[in-house]
């Protein structure tokens, strides 16, 4: 019986952790983190192809 408490105690802290943090970041606003990323630049495939043949 004491192992179900500790578990439900344990889930429910790893609950209210995630929701504090996902007020902390609606309430600063970094969620577009992942839009920035989405717009950088691919890796040139011709560098890694030079790269490639250079270890050759």
């Amino acid at each position: 019986m004491e192992v179900i408490m500790l578990t439900v105690f344990v889930s429910l802290c790893l609950v209210a952790c995630s929701v504090l943090l996902l007020a902390v970041t609606l309430k600063y606003r970094t969620q577009d983190h992942a839009e920035r990323l989405a717009l950088l630049p691919m890796d040139d495939e011709t560098k890694v192809s030079q790269q490639d043949s250079e270890q050759s």
